[in-house]
């Protein structure tokens, strides 16, 4: 089982070392602009940061359904936002 947990973190590349030298894990916040919006979402981001993250805004886009039909708009249809 030892052995096994050894090639299991060699081939993840999960070394154990001092945590100085380990990278910041990466937090992706979610943002959105219109609707169901974070109100606080730069105190968010400064104590994401203070707890160690990385972080990383992204937009919501269209997704599933909503992106297929947008596949069949005619060009000039929709205005961005």
């Amino acid at each position: 089982m030892l052995d096994f947990k050894q090639f299991l973190r060699e081939s993840y590349n999960l070394k154990i070392g001092d945590l100085s030298e380990m990278e910041k894990p990466t937090l992706i916040l979610i943002s959105r602009k219109n609707t169901r919006i974070f109100m606080n979402e730069d105190q968010m981001v400064t104590m994401m940061k203070l707890l160690g993250f990385r972080v990383v805004i992204a937009l919501v886009g269209a997704y599933g359904a909503g992106l297929t039909n947008a596949v069949f708009l005619q060009q000039g249809l929709v205005r961005p936002l």
